[in-house]
């Protein structure tokens, strides 16, 4: 990783007593991957495939795909990361619509 301090507590998680194995060929979707504590399960997991080749996908859920490609940028390219930033779609219902009258007269 690019970050010293990230590094060293990746690699204080991995020497712990948590049993990764399950997670081993798994896919795990990460939400809100760019905030701290959820960045961080990205990070494990990456460095579990790098030191173990732990077989994880990692689907990281940014909200701000510019974010997302700053935070993980050495991930990026990788086949086992993939990072998603979310599509927001919606339509207003008839009644949706109708309220348009009240906020014009405001």
């Amino acid at each position: 990783m690019n970050n010293t301090i990230i590094d060293e507590d990746v690699k204080i998680v991995l020497d712990s007593d948590i049993e990764f194995e399950r997670f081993y060929g798994k896919t795990v979707l990460i939400s809100g991957a760019n905030g701290y504590v959820p960045s961080y399960f990205a990070y494990t997991f990456m460095a579990l495939n790098d030191t173990y080749d732990a077989g994880i996908k990692v689907i990281a859920l940014c909200r701000n795909e510019i974010k997302a490609k700053e935070r993980f940028a050495e991930f990026v390219e990788r086949q086992d990361f993939a990072e998603v930033p979310p599509r927001v779609e919606y339509t207003l219902s008839d009644i949706g619509y109708s309220l348009g009258v009240v906020l014009d007269s405001m």
